[in-house]
């Protein structure tokens, strides 16, 4: 039997804001100096949920927010890919170490339709 994916989905709380589509998930952390595994634990949670393994594209708005290395290592298995969206050229060098965490696609963008674009394009 054919999974079914609801056509999207938004959750907004104080810590983020996260936008699901059968194709990608767009996360926003707004806290982000107030990160901890906590956030990133219930927003996979929230994504186990609604893709219920099917494959997706994590979009990942950022402005000061470094990810632990250790979430990348206990990822999804149905995440394709990492995206980060980001116009600040202090965080792309950052990126670098983030990338050398993950093992599938990941790439860097000034603009969100920009990875939304690649998302789709990862299918």
């Amino acid at each position: 039997m054919e999974k079914v994916i609801t056509p999207s989905k938004t959750i907004a709380t104080s810590n983020y804001d996260l936008h699901l589509t059968p194709q990608y998930a767009i996360v926003m952390y707004l806290n982000s100096h107030n990160l901890d595994t906590n956030i990133l634990q219930e927003v996979r949670n929230h994504l186990k949920e609604y893709y219920q393994g099917a494959e997706f594209v994590l979009i990942n708005q950022r402005t000061d927010t470094k990810i632990d290395p250790k979430y990348y290592r206990s990822a999804l298995s149905n995440m394709k890919g990492v995206a980060v969206v980001t116009p600040f050229e202090d965080i792309r060098e950052d990126l670098i170490e983030e990338q050398n965490n993950w093992n599938r696609s990941f790439a860097v963008f000034n603009d969100l339709e920009e990875a939304k674009h690649w998302a789709l394009h990862c299918f």
